[in-house]
This record gives C-alpha cells, sequence and structure tokens, in this order.
C-alpha cells in the first residue's frame, strides 16, 4: 500500500523553485519540488504538528460536487476547531454525535501576541456547529 500520510516540514525561510534539470517534468512522475512544497510550512505553525493525507477518490463519498472520505481509512479524528467567523446554527446532533466519538470541539481565536490559533475561553464568544 502506497504512502499516504506525511508529516509537515517546518522551514524557517521560503523554499527556492529549482532551475536545474532534475526537477525537469517527465511524463507520469511527479517533479520533486512538487512533492516537497506539498509537505512544507512556515515554521511559526510548528505547534500544530500537522500531517497531511494524500489519497485519491477512490471509496469517498461524491456529495454536491465534494468529495468525503471516512476517517476510519487512514487515522482517527480527534479534535474540530471552530473559527471565530464561523456563522453556522445549533446542529446540537452533529456536535453530539462528535462528542460521543471522543472529538473535542471548540471555538478557536487568533493569539494577541504570534500568529498561532487558541482555544476560546468566553463564553459569550464560543460557537455552535
Amino acid at each position: 500500500m502506497p504512502k499516504v500520510a506525511f508529516k509537515v516540514n517546518y522551514v524557517d525561510k521560503r523554499l527556492i523553485v529549482p532551475n536545474g534539470r532534475e526537477d525537469a517534468y517527465v511524463f507520469w512522475e511527479r517533479p520533486k519540488f512538487f512533492d516537497l512544497i506539498e509537505r512544507t510550512k512556515y515554521c511559526g505553525w510548528s505547534y500544530e504538528r500537522e500531517v497531511r493525507i494524500f489519497a485519491n477518490n477512490e471509496g469517498s463519498i461524491y456529495e454536491n460536487g465534494l468529495y468525503f472520505r471516512p476517517f476510519g481509512d487512514f487515522g482517527e479524528l480527534k479534535e474540530v476547531i471552530i473559527g471565530a467567523d464561523y456563522e453556522g446554527g445549533k446542529n446540537s446532533s452533529l456536535e453530539k454525535a462528535l462528542h460521543d466519538e471522543g472529538v473535542e470541539v471548540i471555538t478557536g481565536r487568533l493569539a494577541f501576541e504570534d500568529f498561532s490559533v487558541k482555544k476560546q475561553n468566553r463564553n459569550s464568544l464560543k460557537k455552535l456547529l
């Protein structure tokens, strides 16, 4: 089975686009640089400890122009962070289902002193799914 999950490589400088022949396009092969940029992110985001999954659509559920894949194939959903600008409704059945599966649902907010996302602790600013 091909590897589909990759840890993100965090760097403090932008990647340089190569100009040598080693990354020239070869029919049916991806240049190494494309693989590198898909798995690289600025080091300021390293607190996320991100893993990226690259999978084809085989076995996915197609709905309204989008593809969905069950988590059981690749891992386990542990946390859902709702953005501060989210304007959804009160979908308590979704939130209950996530809670029943052991998934933590929190509202995120931007940190005041860096580029990280923090948990929103003020109840009046918390969002519901």
